[in-house]
């Protein structure tokens, strides 16, 4: 889980940082015979900025909380007061 928060945290500050994500795209305007004539178009996804504050914070959480750890005995079933009930051996009795 700490790998996670790290990334979380890396990803906060990113989205913090830039604000948004940008990218551009190659668009055939012209296309007649061997001529082609092509446009670059740039767009924008603005990212709000509680997202980053969002996602530092649960990077934190994962960073400073300990792990669980698993119980002693994870294939026992307890029984309905929670001990653990007893296995007879069969010698003797019904």
């Amino acid at each position: 889980m700490k790998i996670v928060g790290f990334a979380l945290v890396a990803l906060g500050i990113l989205v913090l940082v830039f604000a948004g994500l940008g990218y551009d795209r190659e668009r055939t305007v012209l296309d007649v015979g061997p001529i082609q004539a092509t446009a670059i178009q740039h767009h924008s996804v603005p990212v709000p900025p509680i997202v980053g504050v969002l996602a530092i914070v649960s990077g934190l959480v994962l960073l400073i909380t300990p792990r669980r750890r698993p119980s002693e005995e994870p294939n026992r079933r307890r029984g309905v007061l929670g001990a653990i009930p007893s296995r007879r051996s069969g010698r003797g009795g019904t």
